[in-house]
This record gives structure tokens, C-alpha cells and sequence, in this order.
């Protein structure tokens, strides 16, 4: 033990004799720079590894990240049914639509219709609660694309913006039935044209919303929308009367069954100037992304133009997309 304790006294003894004769070289040493650096070498610490904190990775994703997996997971969708009806039929065509020219008798009967419809959200979670604010855009436009004659025109297209506070319930009510959501906001439906054939309107609306998963096959779902319409000027005011033949309110029920989907829109029902609107979407062999559409339309207000007319049409095509 004592041989032990004597040979590390030694040892730092002599390691200490070392330091002493070459600080003593770095002490002669003229220039400040190299002689720093004989200095730092000399009394240099050993490098050791350095532990580098890495984050701990968990399951909950932060609040930044989820709401932006919620923002994508909401984010611009389709709203109404988009489809494609390249054969179109009115049995009643009104010919007194354009009484500033004589292009309604030279309108052909069939024609091509086409819906374009699409939503995305605004403000998602406004303060903290289940309210959203949407926007929402659907077109509908009627082709006369059989018509050679007249350069295949479009004879009328409806343009049907629109902007709504939303609130998700997800209320539990009886027999597999819920109350998904409650909504009210402003919109505005207008065919663009000029003078006496322009058609515009603004509402006020609200809507509730009820479905049923009967099973993963089956589902229903209805939709009650009312509305008042925003007054304007009697002088500029297309179509005083409109609301006589839109009404007030309208109700949408559609029902999935596997690949097949069937909705039926009634709209002021209360009145005789009602209109009726049934569509089917169904599979196209094993395409899982277009789907064959039929549509059949009775009553008032199947476009802007002729809302005051009778209309009776039946089209066939196809959609890439359904209600539900």
C-alpha cells in the first residue's frame, strides 16, 4: 500500500515537473498568439462527449399540429351532388322565356344540365366551440349542346353563393336517429344576365340536419331548410314574385343503400307552385369514382329564368359525387 501511495506521488510529481518546465517554454514565447496557443495546449481539457437533448416524441400531437390535421381533414369538399346529365328532356318548355328575342323557339328540347357544387371552411372552432363558418358555391347550367343550329349555347346557368355559421350537436334522439347539426347564414342566387332576362334573389336561411346509420350499408339522412328573402326596391327587382313560387322552405331526405343513393327534394309544398325533385345515383361496374345519375324534376323554379314556369324534365349521365 505504501509502494502504491509512493508511485502515484511519483507520478504526479513528475507530471507536475512537466508542467512547470513547459509552461516555462510558453512563458519565453515573444508573440501573444502562439503563445496562447502553447498555453492551450498545455492546460487544454480532455474532450468528453456531450449528451444532446432530443425532444421526447408522444402520442398526443400538439395543438398547432392537430389543428392543422383538422384543417385538412375539413378542408375545401364537395357540397351538393356534382353531375353531368348530357341528355336532358323538357316535356314543357316555356316559350316565352326571352321576350326580348325570338331564340326560346328555336331552343331545342333536349339539352345537356350540370351541377357544380363545393364548401370549405372559414373559421373552424370559432372561440373554442363546436361553431364553424362555412362557405359554399353551387352552379347549375343548361347546355343546348344538341343544338348545331345556334352554336350549341348555354341557355341558362345559376350562380349560388352562399355563407353559413354551422354548430355540430351530434345529439342523441330515438331510434337511432341524431341531430348532427343546426345552421344559418346568407345567400345569393343569380343568373347573371342582363336587363329583362336577369333573376336574382337574397335570403336569409336556417337548417337542421337529422341521420340514421341504419347500418354500414344503409343511411338516411334529412335536411330542413326555411328562409326570408332580403326585400329590395320594387324598381329593381327582377322577380317581385318569386317567392310565390320558391316558398319559404324546402325538405331533402336522402337514402343510401350500398353503392346506390336516392334523394328527394320537395320544396313549397304548401302551395300549388311546388316543385319536386328526385335523383338517383347508381354504380357504373366497378368505377368506385363515377357513378351513373338519373334526375327527374316536376313543378316550379328548376332554374331562375323559368321559376314561374311549369317544367316537367328527364335527364340521365353520370356524378363524381353524392350527398352523403
Amino acid at each position: 500500500m505504501i509502494i502504491k501511495s509512493f508511485s502515484l506521488a511519483l507520478l504526479f510529481s513528475s507530471a507536475t515537473a512537466a508542467s512547470v518546465l513547459e509552461s516555462a517554454q510558453c512563458q519565453k514565447i515573444t508573440q501573444d498568439t502562439e503563445r496562447l496557443h502553447c498555453y492551450d495546449r498545455l492546460f487544454a481539457q480532455p474532450k468528453t462527449e456531450q449528451t444532446i437533448a432530443v425532444p421526447l416524441i408522444v402520442n398526443e400531437p400538439s395543438s398547432q399540429l392537430a389543428i392543422s390535421e383538422y384543417v385538412t381533414a375539413k378542408g375545401l369538399s364537395t357540397y351538393r351532388p356534382n353531375y353531368f346529365l348530357f341528355y336532358s328532356y323538357n316535356l314543357n318548355r316555356d316559350t316565352n322565356l326571352y321576350p326580348v328575342s325570338d331564340l326560346s323557339y328555336e331552343l331545342d328540347r333536349p339539352e345537356a344540365k350540370f351541377q357544380i357544387s363545393f364548401k370549405g371552411p372559414i373559421w373552424l372552432d370559432i372561440l373554442g366551440s363546436n361553431v364553424e363558418l362555412w362557405f359554399g358555391y353551387t352552379q347549375v347550367s343548361f347546355w343546348q349542346w344538341f343544338n348545331t343550329d345556334l352554336s350549341s349555347p348555354f341557355r341558362e346557368s345559376n350562380y349560388e353563393p352562399e355563407a353559413w355559421l354551422e354548430y355540430d350537436l351530434d345529439y342523441e334522439l330515438y331510434d337511432g336517429w341524431k341531430l348532427t347539426n343546426i345552421a344559418a347564414g346568407g345567400n345569393h342566387q343569380s343568373n347573371g344576365q342582363e336587363e329583362l332576362l336577369s333573376r336574382s334573389w337574397n335570403r336569409v336561411m336556417a337548417s337542421v340536419n337529422f341521420d340514421k346509420q341504419i347500418d354500414s350499408n344503409q343511411q338516411i339522412n334529412i335536411n330542413i331548410k326555411t328562409w326570408k328573402r332580403v326585400s329590395e326596391e320594387f324598381d329593381d327587382d327582377d322577380n317581385p314574385d318569386i317567392s310565390r313560387f320558391m316558398g319559404h322552405a324546402e325538405l331533402t331526405t336522402v337514402y343510401r343503400y350500398h353503392r346506390h343513393e336516392f334523394s328527394l327534394m320537395l320544396r313549397n309544398m304548401t302551395s300549388s307552385r311546388r316543385g319536386i325533385n328526385f335523383n338517383w345515383s347508381f354504380p357504373i361496374g366497378s368505377s368506385s369514382h363515377v357513378k351513373g345519375y338519373f334526375q327527374l324534376f316536376n313543378g316550379y323554379g328548376e332554374s331562375l329564368i323559368d321559376y314561374n314556369h311549369y317544367n316537367q324534365s328527364i335527364g340521365i349521365g353520370f356524378s363524381i359525387s353524392d350527398w352523403l
